[in-house]
């Protein structure tokens, strides 16, 4: 402990002037090269150490940045699965055109297909099941989309309309309707 004063009242000391006097104290006596100088290793910790006004506002910055994160990343799962509804919904309307110009190409009658489940003029599909039916237990649109699709957030409520519900919140529920006439599904 004494060994930290001494070094401590030493740098204090060098290099200020008495006061009144207008002279210079003189400087301390050298210190022995093979004695240890603790004021070097006190003087590069103080130049290394942070200062408590730079600590708080690291702080106050890393805890802005958290603030206006952390929403956002609760939100993504809920936004996940509204993007995966979209690539369905997508893939859904796709398909549809696809068995369509089928149907052109063999020759079948009819534009659009009836229905998105039931095989269609050779064209082969699923079954048409009851109404209410979850996309869990049996397939969803097995006409327009190659084996089908299974997910519980899609439940088949009548031939033409399924509904998506979203298992994390409200948002993003929605039901669509297949119209067979102009082979829109909105």
């Amino acid at each position: 402990m004494r060994t930290w004063l001494r070094a401590f009242n030493g740098i204090l000391r060098s290099g200020f002037r008495v006061q009144g006097s207008g002279q210079s104290r003189p400087e301390p006596p050298a210190p022995n090269p093979e004695q240890e100088r603790p004021e070097v290793f006190l003087v590069g910790a103080l130049r290394r150490a942070f200062t408590l006004v730079e600590l708080v506002i690291v702080i106050a910055i890393v805890g802005i940045l958290a603030a206006i994160a952390i929403p956002r990343f609760i939100d993504i799962r809920t936004e996940a699965h509204v993007s995966q509804r979209d690539g369905i919904v997508g893939s859904v309307r796709a398909g549809v055109l696809t068995t369509a110009a089928k149907n052109q190409v063999a020759g079948g009658s009819g534009t659009f297909p009836p229905n998105l489940e039931a095989t269609w003029n050779g064209i082969v599909g699923g079954t048409l099941e009851d109404d209410g039916t979850v996309c869990t237990t049996k397939a969803c649109f097995e006409l327009v989309i190659p084996g089908g699709y299974l997910d519980s957030s899609w439940t088949q409520t009548t031939s033409t309309t399924y509904t998506f519900d979203n298992p994390l919140s409200a948002t993003g529920d929605k039901t669509y309707t297949y119209t067979a006439a102009n082979g829109t599904f909105n």
